[in-house]
């Protein structure tokens, strides 16, 4: 029952350190019961511990996981508590390494180990089509940016790192002081730990805002507020829904903007890209775009390409009836300029089970069971990498769908392509009024450190915003209203270490990971279970 509990308390902290609580510290002793009932473990050499101690790690994740993403059950109840389960048994399998490594090895190995099996699968997350970004705990900091300043050397991976150190430093202070030893030198070690990096990110936020905002090309955002359930799909025309957009724009409109974005599928014709000229919704755009030629137009669409009797097609397209005509869907983002093509991204990250089924090669026959959010669902196209668009004014923007904002090394992509500007499109109107829009926006901050690039951010209801490459929102727009903002931003064209190197402490953490593996087979014999 003691370790139940402990279970339950370490969830708990967990979710109050969350964003959009703003008690991070906790997350610094979250992680601490997970330590103290393996310890228990091991003092008591109980028969079947490991399988007993998957179980309440399970728990304590899942207390964890429910409370901070209980959210995802508002667009499908049987999709947010799979994706939940899924993710607490598979952070629950780093708990169980780390308890084998203790088993053959020293202390000192073992919580070496657990930072390293902790990063390979938080590396190893974020790249399978199972992904789930949403836990990954540096993410944990992005209620309070100023604190990780540092993260665009490291990423946000580093903030996982970070959180563990703590946690092993302070789960050793509580270990010393029940031994009644000495424990001042884990005390200092503890708090030198946790203060130090802070210490480091207010010296970087001092520097920067020393130099950084001189002001540049205006940009304008449109949150046109358009209910998803009731208007987007089906309430509501497409050129009803476009006029709206476009008529709040003109009314803010002055001639100094350089770019407008509306958000993620603001355009819901469902429009075959070789006719993208002739499709309404482009039409309009172009009218008005000759009104105000200055101006360049980010825009979501819906669009799909066909293919037709003998030609070649991937796993994600569908059959159209009983024919050989095979259709496939894409999320995307648009750039229409005056007397430029139509330029095409299409979103790589997509959201398993909502727009994408793992692994369609081998299971496009759960193709019935996508989640349906309106708009393009099921398993759509996607690109292989990200694709940045030249917008003129000198302004190249990396054209970021929704979900594609919480993986910090695919939108520092962008930037290494030339992006100086990020521009979020998303809708994260599915969620309702709960904590997802939330942590979804303050994510976005962790991006403008690692990157060192302003953020515009064009939300279906909100919450639209710009952010400076510190981190800052500014600007907000209150949810589930319409509005339209704008400003200057900064063009800045230097990469940060974390856009040139990514996710580098995650990778040595999954080599770290196989190593502690591989010692684990081969050492079975040579280093007996201890007692």
């Amino acid at each position: 029952m003691k370790n139940i509990l402990l279970a339950f308390l370490g969830g708990i902290l967990l979710w109050l350190g969350w964003p959009p609580l703003h008690f991070p510290y906790l997350l610094f002793v979250g992680l601490v019961p997970l330590l103290l009932i393996e310890n228990h473990f091991i003092q008591n050499k109980q028969k079947f511990g490991a399988a007993k101690l998957f179980g309440i790690a399970f728990l304590h994740f899942f207390v964890w996981n429910i409370l901070t993403t209980s959210w995802v059950c508002e667009a499908s109840l049987v999709g947010g508590i799979a994706a939940n389960l899924v993710n607490c048994l598979l952070m629950s399998v780093p708990v169980l390494l780390y308890h084998k490594v203790r088993l053959r090895f020293t202390q000192c190995w073992a919580m070496s180990s657990i930072v390293f099996f902790w990063l390979g699968f938080e590396y190893f997350h974020l790249r399978w089509d199972l992904s789930w970004p949403w836990l990954t705990l540096g993410n944990g900091f992005a209620s309070e940016p100023w604190m990780v300043q540092w993260y665009e050397y490291t990423g946000h991976l580093g903030g996982s790192v970070w959180i563990w150190v703590v946690n092993i430093l302070v789960f050793q202070v509580i270990c010393s002081s029940i031994k009644k030893g000495k424990i001042w030198r884990q005390v200092f070690g503890a708090l030198f730990t946790a203060i130090i990096p802070v210490l480091f990110s207010v010296f970087i936020l001092i520097f920067i805002n020393q130099w950084w905002f001189g002001g540049g090309p205006t940009v304008m955002v449109i949150q046109p507020n358009i209910d998803p359930y009731n208007e987007k799909f089906e309430g509501l025309s497409a050129a009803e829904q476009l006029k709206r957009m476009l008529s709040h724009a003109e009314s803010k409109m002055d001639g100094s903007e350089k770019l407008l974005i509306l958000p993620e599928t603001a355009l819901t014709d469902n429009t075959e890209e070789s006719e993208i000229d002739n499709a309404n919704g482009v039409k309009t755009i172009r009218q008005f775009i000759d009104s105000h030629p200055q101006l360049a137009l980010i825009t979501g669409a819906n669009t799909y390409k066909l293919y037709r009797e003998g030609q070649q097609h991937p796993p994600t397209a569908h059959r159209i009836g009983d024919g050989e005509v095979f259709v496939e869907n894409f999320n995307t983002a648009l750039l229409i300029a005056k007397d430029k093509p139509v330029q095409y991204y299409y979103k790589s990250k997509l959201v398993p089970g909502a727009e994408k089924m793992p692994y369609p090669k081998f299971f496009s026959f759960l193709e019935s069971f996508a989640i349906d959010l309106g708009g393009t669902s099921g398993s759509l196209g996607m690109q292989d990498e990200s694709e940045v668009f030249d917008c003129g004014e000198g302004i190249v923007a990396a054209p970021i769908i929704c979900y594609e904002s919480n993986y910090g090394e695919y939108v520092s992509s962008y930037v290494k392509k030339g992006a100086n500007l990020l521009c979020i499109i998303t809708n994260d109107g599915w969620w309702g009024n709960t904590d997802g829009y939330k942590q979804h926006l303050m994510y976005a901050s962790l991006r403008a450190i690692e990157t060192r690039r302003y953020i515009a951010r064009s939300a279906n209801t909100g919450i639209s915003c710009f952010i400076t490459p510190c981190g800052e929102i500014v600007e907000a727009t209150n949810w589930w209203e319409p509005a339209v903002i704008k400003m200057k931003v900064d063009i800045n064209r230097k990469k940060t270490l974390y856009t040139q190197i990514g996710d580098l402490t995650g990778l040595i953490g999954l080599l770290g990971s196989l190593v502690f593996v591989i010692f684990l087979s081969f050492t079975k014999f040579i280093f007996p279970q201890k007692g």
